[in-house]
């Protein structure tokens, strides 16, 4: 086998090898860390192997790091195909002369390319520090104006006001934008410590009730009665909507369910 051969056999053969031999336009969709940067690489190598030079394939992420990385991920690759094929050989040769950028660098290089047609100045510039601290400061104030907003505060209490304020700048920022804070916020990491909290935000809210609770442990009807009234207590306190539909149901009433917890 060849090395482009054991690269291949690496790949899902239901769920990544299709994304990459997929002769017509195709979009991949993958959560954070599953893998698509590779496949997407061994696509670019797939490309190559049919025959279109590296200067012939457009290459665009949304940032500089994602950029450079996959850059340097799909030289390595070839380098490591380049050993037993010729065509990965030549590939390689050429690949100093590829397009692998930022969707907004090329942009930019479009404009200046034809910048005398559309009255661009050639040497304009991308103000990015000016509008990330425009971005940073409209998200500050739109927290703080809506911090009494329950879907905002639900927000905030999840994240913390720093990292929940990172997320919004990202989602308004041109770099990254939408599909870079999705991918941030679905880290497993990420999820793990969001789902700790409430889970420690919740025990710390039933604990005073199950403590309260003890007493009401002895066997007999008066008891059980008791456990039901607590019962009763909670939803009518917490959830008002569930204890009036309970109430109006068709269980069976109180003194039934008592007695057959008494059982």
């Amino acid at each position: 086998m060849s090395n482009w051969d054991d690269l291949i056999s690496t790949l899902d053969p239901e769920r990544q090898l299709p994304a990459v031999r997929e002769t017509r336009n195709a979009v991949v969709a993958a959560g954070a860390g599953s893998g698509k940067t590779r496949v997407l690489s061994v696509r670019y190598l797939q490309l190559v192997k049919r025959g279109i030079s590296p200067e012939r394939i457009l290459c665009l992420t949304f940032t500089n790091k994602a950029a450079a990385e996959m850059k340097e991920r799909i030289r390595h690759m070839l380098a490591g195909c380049a050993s037993d094929d010729e065509g990965f050989a030549r590939a390689l040769l050429a690949f100093p002369a590829s397009r692998v950028s930022t969707l907004d660098s090329f942009c930019s290089e479009i404009a200046r390319n034809g910048c005398s047609h559309w009255g661009v100045a050639p040497d304009f510039a991308i103000d990015e520090p000016a509008a990330n601290e425009a971005t940073r400061d409209f998200a500050l104030r739109y927290l703080l104006a809506k911090r009494d907003d329950s879907l905002v505060a639900a927000f905030l209490a999840a994240n913390g006001f720093e990292p929940a304020l990172d997320s919004l700048c990202e989602l308004a920022q041109g770099r990254g934008g939408l599909l870079a804070a999705f991918d941030e916020a679905s880290r497993l990491s990420a999820q793990d410590g969001a789902l700790r909290r409430e889970l420690a935000a919740l025990h710390g809210s039933i604990e005073p009730i199950l403590l309260a609770g003890r007493g009401l442990d002895a066997k007999g009807k008066a008891n059980s009665g008791a456990w039901l009234a607590a019962a009763e207590e909670y939803l009518e306190r917490e959830h008002p909507c569930a204890a009036a539909e309970a109430q109006g149901g068709q269980g069976v009433g109180l003194e039934a369910q008592a007695e057959f917890l008494s059982w």
